[in-house]
Order: C-alpha cells, then structure tokens, then sequence
C-alpha cells in the first residue's frame, strides 16, 4: 500500500497515517492497544504480514512476525463511544451464537478462565441452564427445545419454553443464594436464529425485570464461513444470515487456518452481511479480552443514539467499517426525494452489496405524530415481501412539544421505542432513522415512514404567560377543550404536552378526560382515529354508571395502544362490519388465587355483552373469557376459550375477531360462527406471560378486547384481517 520504511516494520490501514514501530519481542497485542491510541475512534480487527492472518490479540512477539523494512496490513473496526450510565439493577446477558464448529464452546472456556472477578452464570441452550459456580447457581435443566406458541401462533408471538425455565431457575437460585450474578451468557446451538430469544428477553416482564440484553457475539469459522454462506444460495438461509446481521460484535475464529489474503477477503464479506455498527475481531482459539463480552452494551439508549448519529451524519452503511473515506456517499436515491428529508444510503462500493444486503438512512428535519408512528411500528413487526427484509433499524426522533429524544430499535420483529435524553438547547432537532436489510425498498420505508411525520414545532425563545398557567386552568377542562386552550401559543402548546397526572377516562358520552396521562396531542390523535373507527363501547355497568363505565387509562402508553386500535379498525372498515370495546373482568383475589394454580384449576370472566344493529333490529351477544389448563410438558400454561352465550336467540349468524388492546402484548382470536356455545383456541398464557404482569397491576383486574362482528352471508365477503399478524 505505501512506501517502505528500512528501520522497522510499517503499520498501515486505509484512511490511517502510518505508524513504524521497531522489530523486537514486544507481543502484537501490545501494538494493537498503541495502534488504538495513534488512530482514534478505531482498533485493529485483523493483523496481515504477508500470508499470515493474525489476531490483534496474540501474544506472538513482533520479531517472529516480521522483519526491517516489512509492511503489515490491519484492518480496523470503529470503536464504541458511549457514555456507561450505572447499572439498573438487572444482570446482563450476552447472546454467544454462530456455525456449528466455530468454536463458541473454546471461547466460553477461554472466557470463563480468564476472569475470576465476575460472578458469571451461563445458560447452554443444548444442556440448559449450566452452573460456573455450582454454589452460586445449582440447577440441572434437562435438554428441551420445545417450541411455546402463544396467541394465534403467529411467528411474533413464539418463544422458547426451555428458556424461560432456565431464566427463571437462574432468577430462583440468586434469590435462594442470596447472591446476584454480575453476567450471564447464553449459548445457542450452531444454527439457533438469535431472534426468539431477544424477544424473550426484551418482551417477557418477568425475565426483562430481572435480566437486560447486553448483546449478540456471533461467531464465524474462517474456514468454513463462505462455503456455508454458498450452501445458502438463493434460499438465503434465515438463522445465516440473521446471526450475522443481528450481531453486536463478530468474532472470526480459525484464522490461523486461513491466508492472509483469504481472512481479508473473508472480513470484506462478513462486514457487507452486518450492522455497520459491529465490531469485527479476529481470535485464535478462543482468545479475546473479557471485556469485549462484558462492556457492549449494546441495547442501551446511548448507544442506539450514538450508533444513529454515526450512521445517518456520515450516510455509509458499512463504509466505516473499513477505516477509510469514501466520500460524502450521497447520491440520487431511486424515488422522488422533496427537500423535506435526505435519504442516505452506502454508496461506497462501485457495486451492490454481496447477497443484496445493505442499509440506508432518512434524516429530515420533521418530527413524528406519536400515535401515527406507534402505529407505523406495528407494520414493521409484518412487512410486504416485495419490500424486503428488515434485519434492524434505528432511530432518534423529536416529537412536538417533548424536550426529550424518542429513541427506537428493532430486532428483526421486537420493535421498541422509549425516552433517551434531553435535545440539547443548541442542537438540531431532526428525524434520523437507519435501515438494515435484505433487498430493501426504499421508496416503501421513506414513503410509509414520512406519512407519520409532521411539520417540527420548536420551542419559543419568547416566554408565554400562558405557559405556567394553562396547565392548572387544563386541569378543569374535557381534553378537547384542553386541546383547543394548547393552541393559544407555542407555551400553551408545549406546557400541554406534559401529562398533568392521575387517571384518564373516557366515558360513553365522549367527553374525554385523558390529558391526565397522556399528551393533549395525542390525545387529539386518539379522539379523531375513535371518531374515523366507528366503535362502540360496550364496558360493563354498575351502579354507578348504568350505561357502562368509562375506559381507565393509567397511562400514556395505554391510550396510545387504544388508539393504534382504532386506526387499524377505521383502515379496514367496511358497511356490514360493527367493533366495539368490551372488558372481561375478574374479581382481584381470584386472580391472585389463579394464578398460583394455573396447572389445575379454570377460571372464568364476567359476562359481557356487544350489540349488532341491522335495520332497527339488534341482536345482543354475550362472551365470557375462560382459562384452562394446557398440556404441556416443559412449561406451566393455559389455553383460552371463549364462552359464547345465547347465540341461538339472535336472528343472524355472525363471524367475530376478538382482538387484545394492550401496549405489551397482543391477543388475536378469530370465531367463524358465534352460535358455539364454547370456542376452544390456540392461544396459550404461560406462567412468564405479560397478561398477569397486566391483571396483578389493577385493583379491579379487566382485559379489555376490540370484538368485530358481521354476519355471515355479508355481501362484502368474510370478516377482513385487521392487522399482519392476524
């Protein structure tokens, strides 16, 4: 690459000066941690001298490498710069997966005798959970890879069962030892797609109360990695690829195996198949420092932000991971793109990426309607096939009227979004948004995410009178009026964006009252997609409210989850279709009781009640959600029924859907015909499920349900899906 320097061996890596160091017995790994200081912001991923590959890591002395006036050849990675908030409490997991024979096991070892500060637990997925320290953590989870499908069996909703059990016998045996662990590790088996188990980390309350996903290491043999990418030909093998594209850090074992020339090319290929945020680091035999494993943090809110800005300020998708610059990798996009956003993809290769995958970015200067991009959240988890396949995507976000980032990832179909920081007062509030897939359609994603976009409010240099005040005088008014008092001025605006605190309801009359714990924008959202909706709540009575009670809301994220509902109803609404609210109830201490049984005993619901008007005649059907025990062998459940009252008094015959409104979790039950007097279904609540998390948190514990109806013989034809995933 560069001319030779006679007095020692030359250090060269593209978009990097020079560094000459002299040829005696200091170990590579000692020239590795200079390399790290000389070039900033990156560290070597693989050392090349001549045929030999190398790992950065190797305690081989210099003198045996090379000699006066050799060149070696390194490839970089970008290093990680994100500020390590303190520890919430949780144990973090770290997922190691990769081929079978890529030495996960070698590297556990080498792991686990390198370090003897940590308390360090791992769960082995071929052997279950296995203890390091077996006073520390004594168990013996037999061998399963049983498969719990929950819901309507919708690949969204699987998780493993075997796991599950292991994380809770992990939690059990840190509760009885008194002693909380400082790491745990889960090994997968050679072609374990990483997926479910991120979803079981990252959805499941009782695991994710106790457990936070640090990270995914996937492994590839050097040896083998492209003949097994070759055997996936066309068929794109789902667990090759999502291990590689969903990795965090990649390890590259068995060099030593391999060319130099073959592990460079190797190296080229695996960065074009990840996310341009992951590291790549070549290892013999297992040999890696502990803390490559023990500091990703790799989910953290930090992290996501910073990885946004790099991605979406630099416009490469995997350009840096090669250590130098291509241009500013901006071009001409293949849609039509207005001023109002800058859609930045990889252009740093004359040609497309190997295997079709790739990454590109949105950057706009627009903020996000809160419930319109919920709701474009919940599309992502069911993409069209002509639009690609989405492996992660990122973002950071400004919504109107809120001083904080919305920060969003998702994880294959595990899509999440929460709170990060304050904008700072001089910084530039935009949407930034990455992409990482296969044969990704960008005018599909830049279209349908820029429909959930709006004109950006900024905050008022001006103070506003109205500003300390509208929030008190709020406090008296309906949210429609409170939104009509928010658009006074730009302080009103914003002040109206806090929550003022305490429960929301909305009654049968539509006075609404849900500026308590939502924002007064939202809630416009809400009230306009319930009015397109056409819904009817059907609550219980009591004697208070005679005509049924108003929906509670105790927060933000409950409103928001009513009102994705009701725009998905209002987009696949039709003459002959009528939806309505209901809320199957339960008295608290049958719940408790419950759920301390769930292997032997049935619980049943409140009857409730929804009607159906055709022509002045209204036909009243009644349900009842019923819990019983499932059969299954690795993991306490129950199966739900429907108990369907009185059908044969009605004068129609009518098709249901029956479809969960709640932020966590998702419960879709389709009926074919409402005269069965007990409907047995698919959908399985295993003991770790968030519905008792949701139940046990409510004094007077509901499950409220959107149930459609149409009659059978409708013109229109039968009942239309409402979502992806039904």
């Amino acid at each position: 690459f560069f001319q030779r320097v006679m007095t020692g061996v030359t250090l060269c890596a593209r978009g990097q000066r020079d560094v000459v160091v002299p040829v005696d017995g200091t170990p590579l790994s000692v020239v590795a941690e200079r390399l790290c200081n000389e070039w900033p912001g990156t560290a070597p991923s693989l050392f090349v001298s001549g045929e030999r590959a190398l790992s950065p890591f190797s305690d081989e002395s210099l003198d045996n490498i090379a000699r006066d006036g050799d060149l070696i050849r390194v490839e970089c990675h970008r290093t990680r710069d994100v500020v390590c908030r303190d520890s919430d409490g949780r144990v973090p997991v770290v997922i190691l997966t990769g081929f079978l024979g890529a030495g996960k096991t070698t590297l556990l070892n080498h792991f686990l005798k390198g370090q003897s500060q940590m308390k360090v637990g791992v769960i082995e997925n071929e052997f279950g959970a296995v203890a390091i320290d077996e006073a520390l953590l004594a168990q013996a989870e037999q061998q399963a890879e049983q498969v719990v499908v929950l819901d309507n069996g919708c690949m969204c909703c699987t998780v493993r069962g075997d796991l599950l059990n292991a994380f809770e016998a992990v939690r059990q045996q840190m509760v009885r030892s008194g002693t909380r662990l400082d790491f745990l590790i889960v090994e997968t088996t050679g072609l374990a797609d990483p997926v479910p188990i991120v979803r079981t980390l990252r959805q499941t309350p009782g695991i994710n109360s106790h457990f936070r996903l640090d990270g995914v290491v996937t492994l590839a043999d050097a040896k083998t990695i492209s003949t097994r990418l070759a055997e996936a030909g066309d068929t794109r093998s789902r667990e090759v690829y999502q291990q590689l594209a969903f990795a965090n850090l990649m390890v590259l074992t068995k060099i030593d195996l391999v060319s130099g020339s073959e592990a460079v090319s190797t190296v080229s290929k695996l960065r074009s198949l990840s996310d341009s945020s992951c590291q790549l680091v070549a290892a013999v035999r297992g040999a890696l420092p502990g803390k490559l494993l023990t500091e990703l943090r790799a989910f953290t809110l930090d992290s996501v932000g910073a990885e946004v800005d790099a991605h979406a300020n630099t416009g490469h998708g995997h350009s840096h991971h090669h250590g130098h610059s291509h241009g500013n990798g901006h071009a001409a996009c293949d849609h039509s793109c207005s001023d109002s956003h800058d859609c930045r993809e990889d252009h740093s290769q004359s040609a497309p990426h190997p295997d079709d995958i790739g990454s590109f970015s949105i950057v706009t200067p627009r903020a996000v309607d809160q419930l319109k991009f919920a709701r474009w959240i919940r599309k992502l988890t069911k993409i069209p096939d002509e639009a690609g396949i989405l492996y992660r995507s990122k973002a950071i976000l400004p919504i109107n009227g809120c001083s904080r980032k919305l920060v969003f990832h998702a994880v294959g179909d595990v899509v999440e979004k929460d709170f990060g920081p304050d904008w700072g007062t001089n910084e530039s509030r935009e949407s930034k948004i990455v992409f990482i897939g296969r044969r990704l359609d960008k005018h599909w994603f830049t279209s349908s995410f820029n429909d959930c976009t709006v004109s950006l409010i900024r905050p008022s240099a001006v103070a506003s009178p109205w500003a300390s005040i509208a929030p008190s005088i709020a406090s008296f008014l309906s949210s429609r009026d409170a939104a009509r008092m928010s658009r006074v001025d730009l302080g009103s605006f914003h002040s109206l964006q806090m929550p003022l605190g305490g429960v929301g309801s909305h009654p049968l009359d539509n006075d609404v009252y849900l500026h308590t714990c939502a924002p007064v924008s939202m809630v416009s959202a809400y009230m306009n997609a319930f009015i397109a909706s056409q819904v009817q709540l059907a609550t219980p009575c009591n004697t208070e409210f005679l005509f049924g009670k108003p929906m509670a809301f105790g927060s933000a994220a409950e409103v928001e989850a009513c009102g994705i509902t009701f725009q998905e109803v209002a987009e696949t609404l039709d003459s002959d279709t009528q939806s309505s609210i209901i809320e199957f109830g339960w008295r608290r201490e049958t719940v408790v009781e419950y759920i301390g049984s769930l292997s032997s005993a049935n619980s049943v619901s409140t009857l409730v009640k929804a009607c159906y008007e055709n022509n002045g005649d209204i036909d009243e059907l009644r349900f009842r959600w019923k819990m019983s025990p499932a059969e299954q062998s690795d993991l306490e459940a129950v199966r739900v029924s429907l108990q369907l009252v009185g059908g044969k008094s009605t004068t129609g015959v009518y098709q249901l859907s029956f479809h969960s409104v709640h932020p966590g979790f998702q419960v879709h039950i389709p009926v074919d015909d409402h005269r069965r007097p007990l409907f047995e279904t698919e959908v399985l609540f295993h003991r770790h499920h968030a519905v008792w998390t949701h139940l046990l948190s409510q004094p007077e514990p509901f499950l409220r349900c959107l149930v459609r109806i149409k009659p059978v013989n409708s013109a229109d034809g039968p009942l239309q899906n409402m979502c992806g995933c039904c």
